[in-house]
C-alpha cells in the first residue's frame, strides 16, 4: 500500500508543476515541461495522508451506493453548523384541506377527520408491522410556509413569543409533526385521523407512537396553560 501511495505521489509531483518550468533536457520527465524535483519529507507525509483520506471518502460513498441509499451516493450529507442537509420525500399526504383557512390549527381539534398517507412504492416494505400500532407520528414538510420571524404572535393570545416556543409552520427548518390515529393500512396507503396537514404535503418520516416512552404525565404547557383560541375560523397563519 505504501509503495502504491509513493508511486501515486511521484506521478502527481512530476506532472503538477512542482519545481521550475524548463524545456526538455537532462532530468526532465518525457512528455512534460516540468523538472522532476524530490519533495521534502514533510510534504510527502502530508500528501500521503491526504491520499488516504481521499480513498476513505470514496469508500464511504461506494459503500452507500452498494447499500442502495438514495442521494447519499450523489451528495455527502454534512452535519456541520450552517451546512444544508438533503432529505428524501417518502410519501404524500392526501387530506381534505386545500388551504390554511380550511385546516384546523392542530390535528387534535379535528380528531375524526380522515386523511390518507400514500407512501412511495420503494418504501412499502418498510411499513411492515406499522399497522400493529394504534397511533403513529408523522413528520412532514411545511412546503407552503413563508418567511420565519424570531418572535411570533399566535392565534392563541395577543402576546409575541419566541418562534421555538410556538407551533408556527414558518420556521428555519419547516418541519411539521403530528401524532395521528392509524385506522388501517392498505398496502402502502395509511388511513389516519387527526392530521392537520394540507393536501399534497410531502411526508419525511413515520414512526410508531409508544405511550410508554412518548407520553410524559408531568408535562406542563408553558405560556399556553389555560388558553383557548380566539377564533379557530381565522386563517391558520401560525400554530
Amino acid at each position: 500500500m505504501r509503495d502504491t501511495i509513493e508511486s501515486a505521489i511521484g506521478a502527481v509531483t512530476s506532472r503538477s508543476g512542482i519545481g521550475p518550468a524548463l524545456s526538455s533536457g537532462p532530468g526532465t520527465v518525457p512528455g512534460t515541461r516540468f523538472h522532476r524535483r524530490e519533495l521534502p519529507p514533510l510534504a510527502r507525509v502530508l500528501l500521503s495522508r491526504l491520499f488516504l483520506v481521499s480513498l476513505g471518502g470514496c469508500a464511504v460513498l461506494l459503500s452507500a451506493c452498494a447499500r442502495g441509499q438514495p442521494r447519499r451516493c450523489e451528495v455527502e450529507r454534512k452535519f456541520r453548523k450552517g451546512h444544508v442537509m438533503e432529505m428524501t420525500e417518502i410519501g404524500t399526504i392526501r387530506s381534505p384541506y386545500n388551504s390554511d383557512n380550511r385546516a384546523p390549527r392542530q390535528g387534535a381539534l379535528a380528531p375524526d377527520v380522515m386523511s390518507r398517507i400514500v407512501v412511495n412504492e420503494r418504501y412499502e416494505e418498510a411499513l411492515t408491522d406499522l399497522e400493529s400500532f394504534s397511533h403513529i407520528m408523522v413528520l412532514y414538510a411545511f412546503d407552503r410556509s413563508r418567511a420565519w420571524s424570531s418572535m411570533v404572535q399566535t392565534p392563541w393570545d395577543k402576546k409575541k413569543h419566541g418562534l421555538f416556543a410556538t407551533r408556527s409552520p414558518n420556521r428555519p427548518n419547516p418541519i411539521g409533526f403530528t401524532v395521528v390515529k392509524l385506522v388501517s393500512r392498505e398496502g402502502r396507503t395509511l388511513r389516519v385521523t387527526g392530521l392537520d396537514a394540507l393536501d399534497g404535503t410531502p411526508v419525511l418520516d413515520l414512526k410508531p407512537y409508544m405511550a410508554k416512552f412518548d407520553s410524559v404525565d408531568s408535562a406542563t404547557m408553558g405560556w399556553f396553560e389555560g388558553l383557548e383560541p380566539e377564533d379557530d375560523s381565522k386563517p391558520r397563519k401560525q400554530e
